[in-house]
């Protein structure tokens, strides 16, 4: 399964998902949390120093990468948020 996360992720890094799920204005540094009611920017979007892009929410707490967002967002499994992930179109 690891080899389909990262082909997944490579093929569709964080802020072209985000772009893809309609959320491109949450695709930065400073942005409203889209899994919650927020009144101020919590919600970021960076790349490590890895070169892997990972999200946070510093008010909820919530946090991963393009996998976990998928999976939080929909409400699903890991397993099916790499599946749905793989399947947007680039």
């Amino acid at each position: 399964m690891s080899g389909d996360i990262a082909q997944a992720k490579a093929r569709l890094p964080l802020p072209g998902l985000l772009h893809q799920l309609g959320l491109g204005k949450h695709a930065k540094k400073r942005a409203l949390c889209p899994f919650h009611d927020d009144q101020r920017e919590s919600f970021s979007v960076f790349k490590t120093d890895k070169d892997a892009w990972h999200w946070k929410c510093f008010t909820c707490n919530s946090h991963g990468d393009e996998i976990e967002f998928s999976a939080q967002l929909e409400n699903l499994s890991n397993g099916a948020a790499v599946k749905l992930t793989s399947s947007w179109p680039v």
